[in-house]
């Protein structure tokens, strides 16, 4: 059996927003969650891992609710 991890940084975050633990994406950012998304739907995943900042669940969620 062959186990293949995908590691996945967030997508672009707003830098305007200065509390690190909340931060959102920008609109480019939940763009390229799509692609993601396209991406992944192709591929067998059994588990998805984040991190607890808003940024990291934002840029996996789609995903992880395919």
């Amino acid at each position: 059996m062959i186990t293949t991890v995908y590691l996945v940084r967030h997508a672009e975050p707003n830098f305007y927003n200065h509390n690190d633990m909340d931060r959102e994406l920008t609109l480019k950012g939940l763009q390229d969650c799509q692609l993601l998304l396209n991406y992944f739907s192709k591929q067998n995943i059994h588990v998805i891992y984040s991190s607890p900042y808003r940024r990291a669940i934002e840029t996996i969620k789609s995903t992880a609710e395919f």
